[in-house]
This record gives C-alpha cells, structure tokens and sequence, in this order.
C-alpha cells in the first residue's frame, strides 16, 4: 500500500459494504407484509416525513387561481399550501373529447417548470411536453410544481447565473433543520393524490415521473398503496453507480437512506402495484447495467410475492429523456 496514498475511495468502498451487509431484507413471503410495514416506517422516518406533517396535520388547502386553455387542453392553475407559509403551483390539464376517466398524478424532472411541459411551443426538452400526450389520449392529469423548480425558489435565485443551482440553497437550508427536500416533494406528490381523489372520486390513478420526479414517483409508490399503479422513468439504477458514482443534484441524497436499503429495495415497496420501468441505453446520469440490474431486484420480489407480471419494464435506444413506448397500452390495463 502506497504510504503517501491519501484519496478516500477505499474509506468509501468499505462504508457502502457496511450498508449493503447492515440492510433489512425480508426473510420469506410469509412475512413480506409485515417487513414492508416496517420498511415504509422507517424510510418515512429517514426522510423526516414525520416532521413535515406534525407543522401541518391534516389535509391541505387548495384554491384556485385561474383557467384557461394550452395546447387545446382545458388548465386549472391552482396554488396549494404544502407547509406553513409555503404556497405552491399546483395544475389539472383536462382532456378534451375521449376521457379515458382515468387520473395520472404527473411529476416533473429537475430544471423544468409545469408551465413548460404543458407549453407545446417548448421543444427543448426531455420530457417531451407527456403530460400535453396524456391528456390527448384522454387522461387527466394533476401535476404538483414541485419547491426548487419553476417559481417555487428564493426571491433572490438568479436563473441567468450558471454558477447558481436552484435545489441547493433549499436543501441545505432544510438540512440545517432536520428536513429533506425528497420529504417536501414527497409531501407534495401525497397532498396531490388527496387531491385527485377527492375531484374525481373512483378514478384509477397512476403516477408518472421522470428524474427527480422519478425519485417522488418511487418513493411515494413505496409509502402508500393509493393508486393503481406507478411509471418511473430515468431514475431506476443502484445508487451505487447513479448518485454516488456521478455528480447529481443534492437533493438526491436524503440523510442516511442506505439504513433503508439500496434503490430496488425502496422500489420493491411497491409490490404488489403495477410498476411500468423505463431507462435509455445512452443515460449518462443513470447508468443502464445498473439499471438493469436494480429492474431485476424489483422483479425478482415481486416475483416471489407472485406479483412477477406487474412489473413491465423497456429499456430505449436513448438519453436521459421520457420515451413513451409501451406506455399507453400499459395505462390501458392499469385500474
């Protein structure tokens, strides 16, 4: 071993294999039920859901701000009172003509606002405008803005400096109070399914997420069994190789998340609802071997839970990006 050798690599090699040995594992299907009660307990607990909802019990405030029209689509725009003293952008887009009379909650990716998914003159984008695809196909859509994207940032974040990032200064300051951003937009994704609920009551509803909604889209799917399924794009890779081997936004690193488990362990959560799992073969953020390998962690639960079909996955020639293939037929079948 080189004396003068001082790079942490091998300190962080053998703190991820304390991690992997430590994590919880179920010890049979007999007792998955029970072992995904504690497991849901303690990822809210890890994510400091628990604080967010003793500053403001109960169900939330909607009020509406406006309507409209966008891409021909009728569009609520509404504002929702996540935490005390913090409004949100909160947005329904409603088919027009074939309603499917289904719901989908759609959650934005990192560095993309409501008002540009649903803006069909914006074409640089990796989203590739789905929520203005789901609503042509007949389904409405509720789509939470979620803090750190759109407006919901400080007064004085200037979006022209590169140099600025729009997540950093919320995170660290949730930090610095015992809170996490991926609790907050989890909160949100909760709130909005309430929501959905509530304005179309015994509507199937699905989640859609791509990237950092990806991360929302997961982590809801494993907290709560109510929807009828979860879409998780561009987000489904071992933590080991996504965010802890590439630069990623910090508010992907929720304070000791490995004491829960590695990313298929989180996602397996979700068993026995519907997973449709999509990751391009090009992603430079989300690395498809790992992809693939936490795909197959995912299935092989669900398959000894005998849940193996309800987990539908593609893997796309493409980037970090949305790719619809598969999508819409999976939709159909989901509720």
């Amino acid at each position: 071993m080189n004396k003068e050798d001082f790079t942490v690599d091998r300190f962080f090699e053998a703190l991820y294999a304390r991690a992997v040995d430590a994590m919880p594992r179920p010890t049979g299907a007999a007792s998955f039920a029970e072992f995904q009660r504690a497991q849901r307990a303690r990822l809210a607990s890890v994510l400091g859901l628990d604080r967010f909802e003793a500053m403001a019990p109960g169900a939330p405030t909607f009020e509406p701000i406006s309507t409209g029209t966008t891409g021909g689509f009728a569009v609520e725009r509404l504002r929702c009172l996540t935490a005390p003293e913090l409004w949100t952008p909160f947005y329904v887009l409603h088919p027009s003509g074939n309603d499917t009379g289904k719901s989908v909650l759609y959650l934005c990716g990192h560095g993309t606002s409501c008002e540009q998914v649903i803006d069909p003159a914006y074409t640089d984008d990796y989203q590739k405008t789905l929520p203005l695809q789901l609503a042509r196909a007949g389904y409405t859509v509720f789509m939470p803005e979620f803090v750190g994207f759109g407006r919901t940032r400080f007064a004085n974040f200037d979006p022209g400096n590169e140099n600025q990032n729009h997540c950093y200064p919320i995170t660290t300051q949730l930090l610095l109070h015992g809170l996490s951003m991926s609790a907050l937009r989890i909160r949100q994704a909760l709130h909005a399914i309430g929501y959905a609920r509530k304005r179309r009551p015994g509507a199937p509803l699905v989640l859609a997420g791509i990237s950092g909604g990806g991360l929302v889209a997961a982590f809801t799917a494993a907290l709560t069994d109510d929807m009828e399924g979860c879409c998780i794009s561009g987000y489904a890779c071992t933590f080991k190789a996504s965010i802890m081997g590439l630069y990623h936004c910090v508010d992907n690193f929720p304070h000791d998340l490995l004491s829960v488990g590695e990313a298929a362990d989180i996602i397996s959560l979700a068993c026995p609802k519907p997973l449709f799992i999509s990751n391009g073969t090009r992603d430079p953020i989300f690395p498809v071997a790992d992809a693939i390998k936490t795909i197959e962690q995912v299935k092989r639960v669900y398959a000894e839970q005998g849940a193996g079909g309800n987990v539908t996955s593609v893997i796309f020639d493409g980037i970090h990006e949305f790719n619809t293939d598969g999508l819409f037929p999976w939709l159909d079948g989901v509720g």
